[in-house]
């Protein structure tokens, strides 16, 4: 497996620019691949602004399990200063496909203004093709037996490139965290007790999975997300999930906005889920 770097100029913009606004990510979480003849092409989600930003953010795309393209955001000097967080987005449905620019923008909040001041880090945004998701979901987007399925290819070569980008660039691998919306919920659950060994935090945040395999993960400083009124992912994923590691020993934080699907947007504006975050480390690396 390889990583295939194209990269452009680097430029740092620095702003301070309020995470996405819309709720552009408000898809079901898994669609069936699109067999259709081919529409006019949708304009792309990033507002015209911010295309420069995104566009000037080093890409690459990974070959492996599944082919996945990436950017990977990196604060000026990172490569030369001491060893920084990595940051780990997962998008979801809303932002599939190939343009290699809407999974980083939607987490555009952590490289930019004050955020990037205060917890500069890497920021590592992988992109699925249409049709595809981070796991195989149950009927209606509930939690299910998410632990007896294989991985889907697209986790595995998630979880490679995690790997790959953590060994090529100046990351402290104590500070790897992992979030993700909607399907990219279900993707952070996911990746909890696939990989509990490299994450020092996660934010799942509308998402779901497997209650049975909190057990590896509960050790994990979890945050959790999901809006109250939620119409796709119901809201009671994430009360399980939350219930079953308090079970367990652990102590995650929940929070409940009284929102629908886009929780997102109340999680990445809340200040405190960055202290909060950032402040996590493994002690056993």
């Amino acid at each position: 497996m390889r990583m295939i770097y194209r990269w452009c100029g680097l430029v740092l913009l620095f702003a301070l620019v309020p995470v996405v606004t819309s709720a552009e990510d408000d898809a079901s979480p898994e669609k069936p691949a699109d067999t259709k003849p081919a529409k006019k092409k949708k304009k792309n989600h990033i507002q015209e602004k911010y295309v420069a930003l995104i566009e000037s953010i080093p890409e690459g795309v990974y070959e492996g399990k599944a082919t996945l393209p990436w950017r990977l955001y990196a604060p000026e000097g990172a490569e030369s200063g001491p060893p920084l967080p990595l940051v780990v987005g997962l998008h979801g449905a809303g932002a599939r496909g190939t343009d290699n620019q809407k999974a980083m923008n939607l987490y555009r909040v952590f490289f930019t203004g004050e955020n990037q001041e205060k917890y500069p880090a890497y920021v590592l945004a992988p992109q699925m093709n249409r049709g595809r998701s981070w796991v195989k979901h149950e009927k209606g987007f509930k939690n299910g037996p998410y632990g007896q399925k294989p991985p889907r290819e697209e986790m595995e070569a998630m979880l490679a490139l995690v790997d790959e980008t953590i060994q090529k660039h100046n990351i402290d691998p104590s500070r790897v965290y992992v979030t993700g919306q909607s399907m990219g919920g279900f993707g952070t659950w996911e990746a909890l007790w696939r990989r509990p060994d490299l994450w020092a935090a996660a934010v799942p945040i509308c998402g779901g999975g497997d209650v049975t395999t909190v057990e590896k993960f509960k050790d994990i400083p979890i945050w959790a997300w999901h809006g109250s009124k939620d119409p796709t992912v119901p809201v009671e994923n994430s009360r399980e999930l939350i219930e079953a590691l308090k079970q367990a020993g652990a102590d995650p934080k929940y929070s409940e906005p009284d929102t629908g699907h886009a929780s997102w947007l109340n999680a990445y504006r809340d200040p405190e889920v960055f202290a909060w975050m950032f402040q996590q480390k493994r002690t056993d690396k």
